[in-house]
């Protein structure tokens, strides 16, 4: 018997013996193009651009535009705060035909004559509400204390109004107009708001007319904190006879305390300053781990960009050896000489340097023994002479001369 073997033809695989186009790999193909890509990148560019504009729009329309909305809108604290000081009128040069105020608060305790004063400046990003404990537990001690907001900080003026000459009319135009223009129309005084631009002089010039305006007891007691060195270091060293001696609280002339260049990004500035809590996250991760919620709304509210300086060319050891050598008492305060909870946060610098809430017994009696260590100030009045021609005026009459006794100059013109 024949076998017979039958052979079935083989099905054939479409996919197996000649490949063909797999759609989603030509999708795949088609979207790594490099057309594809950039219309990607413009897509996400324009959008992140949209919402970062709706983003900026939405938090200058929720701020506050003037004056009266803006303070009823503050913390009790701060107004408060705001209850307990004064403004003063100050000039930022004798040229400056326009004052502004800063604002001041000075201790709860009556004032006694010979009393000692402490003048507290504080450093970029902080203000008189940083030390408020702080000049409290002073004026407790029985020292006069006394905290200033530089201008453009805290409650002090933001803007100042500056003078300027402008020529009515066209600006470009030609020059055979100029004249007639200028015959015409003549030229104008022009009076515009512009943010606060202090220098070291002009930081001088105002603690100078606080000192006076607040009828403080000459000589008095320097504290310094942060930036405030580098700002008021001239001033000290020129008005050695107003200064009693100096407390420099975590001062260096690298870097400020808080981190200023944050505030140099628009965008990141505005979502820093706008919301609260990320004002209090800037704060912990940066400047102190202690700042509550409170503490940092009241700091997110008042914090300006006025004190926007360089802090270069300054040599804080040649600084110190000019003090040393005019006799004046310096007291050097670091985060690492007080409790061990801020020694232990003071390994991060910047967090460190930053005013505690929960120190501020400690600060204020350090320096209430710095100022009671040091002897008592006597001022010496010296007696002038009468000038000449009223002495000759007395000698003439035969009158008995008698130098303690003031008569008006003008009387003998």
């Amino acid at each position: 018997m024949k076998e017979t073997i039958t052979r079935t033809p083989l099905k054939t695989n479409a996919s197996s013996s000649s490949p063909t186009p797999n759609p989603a790999s030509s999708t795949h193909d088609l979207g790594s193009s490099p057309t594809a890509n950039a219309s990607k990148f413009w897509a996400y560019f324009t959008f992140g651009i949209s919402l970062c504009t709706l983003l900026m729009l939405t938090l200058s329309a929720s701020t506050p535009q003037d004056d009266e909305s803006w303070f009823l809108s503050l913390p009790a604290d701060l107004k408060h705060h705001y209850s307990k000081g004064r403004m003063i009128k100050v000039l930022k040069s004798p040229y400056n035909a326009f004052p502004f105020q800063v604002f001041a608060i000075e201790s709860d305790s009556p004032r006694n004559e010979g009393e000692e004063t402490v003048l507290l400046i504080h450093g970029f990003g902080c203000n008189s509400y940083s030390f408020r404990s702080v000049i409290k537990s002073i004026g407790l001690n029985g020292i006069h204390a006394v905290g200033l907001d530089f201008p453009g900080s805290g409650f002090s003026d933001k803007s100042e109004f500056v003078v300027k000459y402008e020529r009515l009319g066209r600006i470009f135009g030609w020059f055979s107009d100029i004249y007639s223009d200028l015959r015409k129309k003549g030229w104008t005084l022009t009076k515009i708001l512009k943010p606060m631009d202090l220098d070291s002089e002009d930081v001088g010039t105002i603690i100078g007319q606080v000192i006076y305006s607040l009828d403080l007891s000459s000589p008095v007691h320097i504290v310094l904190h942060d930036f405030a060195l580098v700002m008021c270091a001239s001033w000290t060293s020129w008005n050695l006879e107003v200064v009693r001696s100096i407390t420099l609280i975590d001062s260096t002339p690298a870097s400020t305390a808080f981190p200023l260049r944050m505030l140099e990004m628009p965008v990141v500035r505005d979502v820093v300053l706008g919301f609260s809590f990320a004002y209090q996250g800037l704060l912990r991760n940066c400047c102190s781990r202690s700042v509550n919620r409170t503490v940092a709304e009241a700091h997110r509210v008042l914090l300006t960009d006025g004190l926007d300086g360089s802090i270069g060319g300054f040599d804080l050891g040649d600084w110190a050896d000019f003090m040393e050598e005019d006799s004046v008492p310096i007291q050097v305060l670091w985060s690492r000489n007080w409790s061990e909870e801020w020694t232990i946060e003071g390994s991060w610098v910047a967090r460190g340097r930053w005013p505690r809430e929960d120190a501020a017994d400690e600060i204020a009696e350090t320096i209430t023994n710095f100022v009671a260590s040091l002897p008592k100030y006597v001022k010496i009045v010296m007696e002038e002479p009468l000038p000449d021609h009223i002495r000759k005026v007395f000698e003439g009459k035969g009158s008995i001369y008698q130098p303690d006794i003031f008569l008006s100059p003008w009387l003998y013109w």
